[in-house]
Protein backbone atom coordinates (compact mmCIF):
# COMPACT_ATOMS: atom_id res chain seq x y z
CA UNK A 1 0.00 0.00 0.00
CA UNK A 2 1.42 3.84 -1.31
CA UNK A 3 0.30 5.29 1.93
CA UNK A 4 1.98 2.90 4.15
CA UNK A 5 5.33 3.00 2.13
CA UNK A 6 4.94 6.70 2.54
CA UNK A 7 3.83 6.88 6.14
CA UNK A 8 7.30 4.02 7.27
CA UNK A 9 9.51 5.95 4.61
CA UNK A 10 10.21 2.98 2.42
CA UNK A 11 11.36 2.62 -1.16
CA UNK A 12 10.39 5.84 -3.56
CA UNK A 13 9.08 7.68 0.49
CA UNK A 14 12.43 7.55 2.09
CA UNK A 15 13.66 10.58 3.71
CA UNK A 16 17.02 10.99 1.20
CA UNK A 17 14.49 11.92 -1.97
CA UNK A 18 11.27 13.01 -0.49
CA UNK A 19 13.05 15.27 2.80
CA UNK A 20 9.58 14.90 3.99
CA UNK A 21 9.47 13.57 7.79
CA UNK A 22 8.39 9.74 8.11
CA UNK A 23 8.99 7.17 10.94
CA UNK A 24 12.13 6.10 9.72
CA UNK A 25 13.33 9.61 9.59
CA UNK A 26 12.21 10.12 13.38
CA UNK A 27 13.66 6.70 14.18
CA UNK A 28 16.95 7.76 12.97
CA UNK A 29 17.09 11.14 14.53
CA UNK A 30 17.08 9.15 17.87
CA UNK A 31 19.45 6.58 17.25
CA UNK A 32 16.82 3.72 16.59
CA UNK A 33 17.15 1.08 13.88
CA UNK A 34 15.77 1.63 10.84
CA UNK A 35 12.80 -0.51 8.95
CA UNK A 36 13.38 -2.05 6.12
CA UNK A 37 9.81 -3.73 5.33
CA UNK A 38 6.42 -2.79 6.49
CA UNK A 39 4.71 -5.89 7.83
CA UNK A 40 1.18 -5.50 8.63
CA UNK A 41 -0.19 -6.57 12.19
CA UNK A 42 -2.88 -9.45 12.36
Amino acid sequence: NQRLLRAVGLDKYRYSLTKKPSENSIRAEHGLPLRMKYMPHH
